[in-house]
C-alpha cells in the first residue's frame, strides 16, 4: 500500500487566494520532524458551503476512489495536512510520495521536507501568472512577480501537474525546466446529484424567471465580468452570477462597479449556502473568461446538462467542441446570437445538455483517481529506479 502525504480536497480556490497563499501561517506538527501545516484561521469549516467557486484540488479524486492508497486529507482548506493514524509515521520515510496542490509557505515547508528526506514530490499547478492577472486589485501589477515565484516554486517537482496541455505550455514557457504532465482536474457529479430540487427555491429566492442566463464562481473581471453585464443589457433575459464578489479594499474596480450598479437585469447573488442551487436555478451556463486552467464550473454545467456558451479561448479546445457539448464565441455580438438562438431553440438546448452531460462524465472523480494512482506509482518507480519520469497527458 502505498502512503501518499497531500494537501486536502479543495487545496486551492482562487476565491480564497490571498488568504491561503499570502497570508497563510505555517506552524509545525509534532508528528513528522521539521513538517508544516499550512492553516487559514479564517476558513469556513464546511467546504460545500464555501464552493461558490469552482475550482478544486486534484487529491480528491484520489480520495474518492477504493483504490488501495493511503491519501492524507482534511475537509478543511488548509495548505498541507498529515494523516494521523498510528500507522501513519514511524520514520521520516513513512510517506511513499507527497502531493502538493498550493503554493504558499505551507507547501514550501512540505516540499523541502521532501527534498531532504528524498521523497519524491509531485506539485499540482492549479495557479499560473496568467490565471492570477485580474482577479483582484493590483493582481495584474503584481502577476510577474508571481510568475518568478512560481516558476521558482514549481521547479522543486519530481512531477509537476497541471490541467490541461495549455497550461503546461504555459509553464513550458517561464521557464519550469521538470517533466510535466497534464491530468483533468475532474468534476465531482455525485455532489451535484439532486440539484433539480433546489430550482424553485433559488429562483424565488432571487427573483429570477424565464429562461435564466448564469454563471458560476468568484467574481472577477478575468472570468469575463464586463462582457457578461454588457451582454446582459443587450437582452430581456434574467442574468445571474452565482458566487461571493469582494467589497473591500481588495476588490478590483471593474467588480465594484458593475456588482454596486448591475443592469437591470443581472443579479449577484454573492455567496450561495449550496451550489447546487446555481445549476438548478440557471438555464443557459454563460462563461465569458479571458483565462482559465481548465475550468470546473463548466464541467459541473455540463454535468447538469446545462448548455454551455464559452468564450473560445485556447484552454477549451482541448475539452469541448463547438457546436456538439457547447457554444464558442468571440465578440458581445456573438455571445448574444448564441444565447438568443438557445432560448429560442429549445431542441438545440437539449442536444448541446446532453452531448456536454457525456463530456463531464469522461472527466469523473472515480476515473481521475484510477489514473492519479497510476501516476504515483509510476513516480515512485521511476524514482527508485533512478530514470526519467513518463510524462504522457492523462485523461
Amino acid at each position: 500500500m502505498l502512503k501518499v502525504y497531500t494537501s486536502p480536497q479543495q487545496a486551492f480556490s482562487p476565491r480564497k487566494w490571498v488568504t491561503n497563499t499570502l497570508w497563510s501561517s505555517t506552524s509545525d506538527a509534532d508528528l513528522i520532524p521539521d513538517l508544516g501545516t499550512c492553516n487559514n484561521p479564517n476558513e469556513q469549516s464546511s467546504d460545500r458551503n464555501s464552493r461558490s467557486d469552482p475550482d478544486r484540488s486534484a487529491q480528491s479524486h484520489a480520495d474518492s476512489t477504493q483504490t488501495p492508497v493511503s491519501v492524507s486529507a482534511a475537509d478543511t482548506d488548509t495548505d498541507t495536512t498529515i494523516d494521523t493514524s498510528d500507522s501513519a509515521v514511524s520514520s521520516e520515510q513513512a510517506y511513499d510520495i507527497i502531493h502538493c496542490n498550493l503554493v504558499g509557505p505551507g507547501s514550501v515547508v512540505v516540499a523541502q521536507y521532501a527534498l531532504r528526506s528524498k521523497i519524491p514530490l509531485i506539485l499540482h499547478a492549479h495557479v499560473t501568472r496568467e490565471d492570477f492577472a485580474e482577479s483582484f486589485r493590483g493582481s495584474t501589477t503584481v502577476a510577474p512577480v508571481v510568475e518568478r515565484y512560481l516558476k521558482w516554486f514549481y521547479s522543486h517537482a519530481d512531477l509537476l501537474l497541471c490541467p490541461s496541455a495549455y497550461t503546461r505550455r504555459i509553464l513550458q514557457a517561464y521557464p519550469v525546466e521538470v517533466p510535466i504532465q497534464a491530468i483533468t482536474n475532474g468534476v465531482d457529479i455525485e455532489s451535484l446529484s439532486g440539484f433539480e430540487s433546489y430550482r424553485e427555491h433559488y429562483r424565488d429566492r432571487y427573483d429570477l424567471s424565464g429562461t435564466v442566463v448564469f454563471g458560476v464562481g468568484n467574481v472577477f473581471e478575468r472570468k469575463g465580468l464586463t462582457t457578461f453585464c454588457q451582454v446582459a443589457k443587450q437582452t430581456s433575459y434574467d442574468f445571474a452570477w452565482f458566487g461571493p464578489y469582494d467589497t473591500g479594499p481588495q476588490a478590483s474596480r471593474t467588480v465594484r462597479r458593475w456588482t454596486k450598479n448591475p443592469p437591470s437585469n443581472v443579479t449577484f447573488t454573492g455567496w450561495i449556502d449550496d451550489i447546487r442551487g446555481a445549476y438548478a436555478a440557471g438555464d443557459i451556463y454563460f462563461f465569458p473568461t479571458k483565462n482559465e486552467n481548465q475550468g470546473i464550473a463548466v464541467l459541473e454545467a455540463m454535468a447538469c446538462g446545462k448548455a454551455v456558451v464559452l468564450r473560445d479561448i485556447p484552454v477549451f479546445e482541448e475539452f469541448y467542441t463547438h457546436n456538439e457539448d457547447c457554444l464558442k464565441c468571440e465578440t458581445q455580438q456573438e455571445f448574444r446570437d448564441a444565447i438568443h438562438r438557445l432560448v429560442n431553440n429549445p431542441t438545440l438546448r437539449s442536444r448541446l445538455g446532453e452531448n456536454a452531460k457525456a463530456t463531464a462524465q469522461d472527466h469523473n472523480l472515480e476515473r481521475v483517481g484510477d489514473r492519479l494512482v497510476e501516476t504515483y506509482e509510476t513516480v515512485i518507480t521511476a524514482a527508485e529506479a533512478d530514470r526519467e519520469i513518463p510524462t504522457a497527458d492523462i485523461r
